[in-house]
């Protein structure tokens, strides 16, 4: 304690000298808590500007769920120092794919609760909706596979497959 308040004032000039002695006693009772302070005095700004551009900038990855973008979403807030929900709030918006957004915009939701239960519904209908395009695309095809058994058949060639991919005889 003694070399914080003796020797380190040594080192500090001019704004940083003026700043270690106007600061509360609590910041000096030791090295880590001067540590803290002079960070967040002279610590390099940057770095939560870069941050913040970052929350503006975050996109909802193609596979990544609400939950997932909501929690990095909360990762780079905390990293930025941005912790007013309605900042977060703009961002989640901001940030969640297209389709979510659409829904986000006609529900109106308020509360971060709220947007994240509109966010998750309208991720559960876009899963159920891709799986039966997949499921209608799939029965497609094996329809497709089917006809051109049946115009081989028709042709005259003996060996065929069954549209599962067994073998006809």
């Amino acid at each position: 304690l003694a070399v914080i308040n003796n020797m380190i004032p040594l080192l500090f000039r001019e704004n940083a000298a003026d700043w270690f002695r106007s600061i509360p006693t609590t910041s000096t009772d030791t090295l880590e808590h001067l540590e803290t302070a002079f960070k967040e005095r002279f610590g390099d700004k940057r770095d939560k500007w870069r941050s913040r551009a970052e929350i503006w900038n975050r996109k909802q990855l193609k596979n990544e769920t609400v939950d997932e973008f909501y929690v990095a979403i909360q990762k780079l807030a905390k990293s930025a120092d941005v912790a007013a929900d309605d900042n977060v709030k703009s961002a989640l918006i901001n940030g969640f794919r297209p389709t979510i957004q659409k829904d986000i915009v006609m529900h109106k939701p308020e509360s971060l609760a709220e947007i994240l239960g509109v966010a998750r519904r309208s991720e559960q209908a876009t899963i159920r909706t891709n799986g039966s395009e997949y499921a209608a695309a799939m029965m497609s095809v094996k329809n497709e596979l089917a006809n051109l058994n049946m115009l081989r058949d028709s042709a005259g060639t003996k060996e065929t497959r069954k549209p599962d991919g067994s073998q006809r005889h």
